[in-house]
């Protein structure tokens, strides 16, 4: 018998020989007592001593059975010594996730205070952040995009809801100003004097999708972007990737250009708290003036990936090198440039009307998950912004 039958079990049979002892030894000792006290009297003594050892050996027991053969903890059993049946197969199985409201209830070996804390942290986290959608598969199902406000011009808005087609089962989350400082007050705080020294919103727009990538992982993609195809089954075993644009770089061959092409921010995919994405974020830190393009934008991008290039670690010579970094290739999400036209039918910095914009899509609709038309609202583009 185990648990707290074995041990009332035991408590019995304890008792038992403690009467049946002590009984025996007075009743042995009786003869010598008799002269100066009665039989009678020596069995009460004998039977006053019995009943006082059971109880202090009750005592003992008692005080034994609560503190550690079987603890009830948070509403379950955690693992004890000597654990009842019952309590075991009433206890929730390892690792198992509660739906709802419930936190993430991970098996413990030991009930120490650092899991009752993780628990609760859990649930303030599911509370007041978003809801991180992690399929079987491992793909962060969350698609970021970012806007001045909440209302999206035309175009935008359009293009925003092709996502809806492509990703049905993904959580999207449209980010304002407003949201993007609040996140970096949060959770970002040694980050807010920098982020406030960004002087261009495209700067503190560039930077903010890191910080979702960083904070929250899933897919980014910029609101110039339509898409053509359902492409979530690309991030199976990808913790983090960016996407080339089409064309080579024409600029000299440093560190903040490759001759494989250019490597965008305007889409990119990552898992939670990826180091890389951290290592972008604290660049920005230490460089926060100058151009948008290479203070925040693609030069930034592609001069942390050159670093990882010269690193013991990184990649040689080519972009399938890089350990745990994914570089499309431009057919995915940007088959045409904004450096020189590769594509007649597409004019880029938004200047076409809606049935050419029908012709650069058709160009690329069975080629491409992701066409992006590079409006570039920030710099001359602003003034198609309205268009429809």
């Amino acid at each position: 018998t185990d648990g707290v039958s074995g041990f009332q079990h035991a408590r019995g049979e304890s008792c038992c020989w403690t009467f049946f002892l002590s009984s025996a030894y007075f009743l042995d000792n009786s003869s010598a007592l008799a002269g100066t006290r009665s039989a009678k009297l020596c069995m009460l003594q004998a039977a006053a001593f019995s009943l006082f050892s059971c109880c202090l050996l009750l005592l003992l027991l008692r005080t034994r059975h609560r503190s550690g053969f079987v603890s009830f903890v948070d509403g379950r059993y955690l693992s004890s010594p000597a654990r009842s049946k019952s309590a075991a197969a009433d206890a929730p199985a390892a690792g198992v996730v509660v739906a709802g409201s419930q936190a993430l209830r991970a098996a413990t070996q030991q009930p120490t205070e650092a899991a009752a804390a993780a628990s609760v942290t859990a649930v303030s986290r599911s509370a007041v952040d978003l809801e991180a959608k992690v399929g079987a598969d491992g793909v962060v199902r969350i698609f970021h995009q970012s806007w001045k406000t909440s209302k999206l011009p035309p175009r935008f808005q359009r293009w925003s809801e092709s996502f809806s087609q492509c990703l049905p089962d993904w959580q999207r989350r449209l980010w304002t100003d407003e949201d993007n400082e609040k996140l970096v007050a949060k959770h970002f705080a040694w980050f807010l004097p920098t982020y406030k020294k960004l002087h261009q919103p495209v700067q503190k727009a560039d930077v903010s999708r890191l910080l979702y990538m960083y904070k929250y992982g899933g897919a980014y993609c910029d609101l110039d972007c339509e898409c053509l195809n359902p492409f979530g089954h690309l991030f199976v075993n990808v913790s983090l990737a960016f996407g080339a644009m089409a064309g080579h770089s024409t600029g000299p061959e440093d560190d903040r250009y490759m001759t494989e092409g250019q490597v965008e921010n305007s889409f990119m995919y990552s898992v939670p708290g990826h180091p890389f994405v951290m290592e972008l974020i604290k660049q920005v830190e230490k460089r926060p003036f100058g151009s948008p393009e290479d203070t925040t934008g693609p030069y930034l991008l592609m001069r942390g990936i050159n670093r990882k290039r010269k690193s013991p670690d990184g990649m040689p010579a080519t972009f399938r090198g890089l350990k745990y970094l994914t570089i499309f290739p431009p057919r995915y999400f940007n088959p045409f440039t904004w450096l020189g036209r590769t594509e007649p039918a597409c004019k880029d910095k938004g200047g076409f009307t809606r049935a050419e914009e029908e012709l650069c899509k058709a160009a690329f609709r069975n080629s491409s998950y992701v066409l992006q038309y590079h409006t570039q609202v920030w710099l001359a583009g602003g003034r198609h912004l309205n268009k429809d």
